[in-house]
């Protein structure tokens, strides 16, 4: 994935959050995250963009992307298959520094919470089976990696994309851009952000 830097610069310049319609560049949210806003920037509708305005500095910006992409090495390594993502940090005057996640979209009808309401009742079964086999993935890496090393993830079903007719490969984890990783027993996320 390649992130056109020079788009969200000027979509971050332009951007009025009280009047979105009234940007520079056209935009459309698509949800909301615990810290925050996703978009779909200028019509593009094969990436999420993850909007997260709360760095005081570009240092504070360049950790949590660190720390963010350690976590998602992690969230691999425990076996789960996460869409193709990567991070960019815009900076402008008078604003506060932004990182923007910015992730593969998968199609909105195969997000388990609303595949619940599509579904028959085999088919969600089988997929709430999958989602807590994944989970139980998270449980087994934690045994295996800690203390040194543990991670969490946030396992409801909108967190979740399944294509029911697929492989395993098909089940993907969405909800990364909220670090839950402990390394040495300490809490890696800064909860002040949360906050902000």
């Amino acid at each position: 994935m390649q992130i056109d830097k020079a788009l969200l610069t000027r979509f971050e310049k332009g951007l009025d959050p009280q009047n979105l319609a009234g940007s520079t560049v056209p935009a459309t949210i698509i949800g909301y995250g615990e810290m925050s806003a996703i978009f779909q920037i200028d019509g593009n509708k094969d990436i999420a963009y993850k909007r997260m305005p709360l760095f005081n500095s570009q240092q504070e910006a360049e950790a949590y992307s660190r720390m963010y992409i350690e976590y998602c090495r992690h969230l691999k390594d425990a076996g789960l298959t996460l869409p193709d993502d990567e991070t960019c940090i815009i900076e402008v005057p008078d604003r506060p520094v932004v990182l923007y996640i910015a992730q593969r979209m998968l199609p909105e009808d195969q997000l388990c919470h609303r595949l619940i309401h599509t579904l028959g009742k085999a088919d969600i079964a089988k997929m709430i089976e999958r989602v807590v086999a994944e989970i139980e993935k998270v449980w087994n890496f934690n045994r295996t990696a800690g203390p040194s090393i543990e991670i969490a993830i946030d396992g409801q079903l909108s967190n979740w994309a399944y294509h029911p007719d697929g492989e395993a490969s098909d089940l993907f984890y969405i909800d990364t851009s909220t670090p839950f990783l402990r390394i040495n027993g300490a809490e890696q996320l800064n909860p002040e952000l949360f906050l902000q």
